[in-house]
């Protein structure tokens, strides 16, 4: 059975009933006794203690000093804020730069585009034209890549050094071959270098070095090596240092029989497997005053034959 209670409490009920408390606790028979016990001064009240208060000035602790230390506190947490802050966006930086060296990776990896220089290749290497002996250049099909030779670009800074794969039309002969162009950016103009197989030793690459001054001779050997390695793109020839002095420096340029051959001493000198048969083309560059005077290419299979004399012994000055 439920049975609901209806009865209101005033507050003087509230401030009654722990008055009633202290005096049964204080075993008075009356309040007013209760009353008079239980009255404390303003003085004495001032006197008590905060047990928080002792724990607070414990060990030097006070009011003060915590406030400064959670000011402190609120300060490293602005700086943390900045810093994480600062942190997420050098991350977002990161990842672009991640990406923008991952597409240039990919982009010397698959081929590069150079706008400029396929724009003169179409114009002075045409698919239109019908000479005989014509090299013609495909875009789809040139896989342009930039070389760096820095010795070389330092004689003759006006041009950048590409590779390039161009078509060759020669009577009913139709070759591919792996060719070097000079692209000088300012006057729009190229200089293309035949592979040696095609070609021999290219007069107009080499002309641009003739009477060139360098601070030394191992300067001069140096660039020589880049050169002969510009030379060597796309035509299976390699050139082997035979002799160096003042005024003379020779180079074997060889073919091999297989694909292995060994090297050694800095480009100066080589230990090669090759035999006389192997040598295609024997090169002597004379010197003088740390200048690149004359390059000779000897044929050494037509020292003999006096029907082609004049091509037994080339010399570009």
């Amino acid at each position: 059975m439920k049975q609901e209670l209806n009865f209101r409490l005033a507050m003087h009920t509230w401030r009654r009933k722990p008055a009633r408390f202290f005096q049964e606790l204080l075993g008075h028979s009356s309040s007013k006794t209760t009353e008079i016990h239980t009255q404390v001064s303003k003085n004495t009240i001032g006197k008590i203690r905060n047990p928080v208060d002792d724990f607070l000035n414990k060990d030097g602790m006070n009011i003060k000093k915590i406030y400064k230390q959670l000011y402190i506190f609120h300060q490293f947490g602005r700086i943390y804020t900045i810093v994480y802050t600062q942190m997420l966006y050098a991350i977002k930086k990161m990842r672009l730069l991640i990406i923008i060296l991952t597409f240039g990776l990919l982009t010397n990896l698959y081929g590069q585009t150079s706008p400029a220089l396929e724009e003169v290749l179409t114009r002075e290497l045409p698919a239109s034209s019908t000479k005989d002996g014509r090299w013609v250049f495909y875009s789809d099909k040139a896989n342009i890549e930039k070389i760096d030779k820095p010795l070389v670009k330092a004689v003759i800074p006006n041009y950048d050094f590409y590779k390039v794969t161009l078509k060759n039309y020669l009577g009913y002969h139709i070759n591919q071959g792996t060719c070097v162009v000079l692209f000088d950016s300012l006057k729009s103009s190229i200089v293309l270098v035949e592979p040696i197989w095609y070609g021999g030793i290219s007069k107009t690459l080499i002309k641009l070095f003739i009477k060139k001054q360098f601070d030394s001779k191992d300067t001069l050997l140096s660039f020589l090596k880049e050169l002969n390695e510009l030379m060597e793109i796309g035509s299976g020839y390699k050139f082997v240092n035979t002799s160096s002095s003042e005024n003379l420096i020779t180079y074997d340029l060889v073919y091999f029989k297989g694909d292995t051959y060994t090297t050694g001493g800095n480009g100066i000198s080589s230990t090669i497997q090759y035999n006389k048969n192997g040598v295609w083309r024997q090169i002597e560059i004379e010197i003088k005053d740390l200048k690149l005077k004359k390059y000779i290419s000897i044929n050494p299979r037509l020292k003999d034959d006096k029907e082609f004399k004049k091509d037994y012994r080339i010399i570009i000055k």
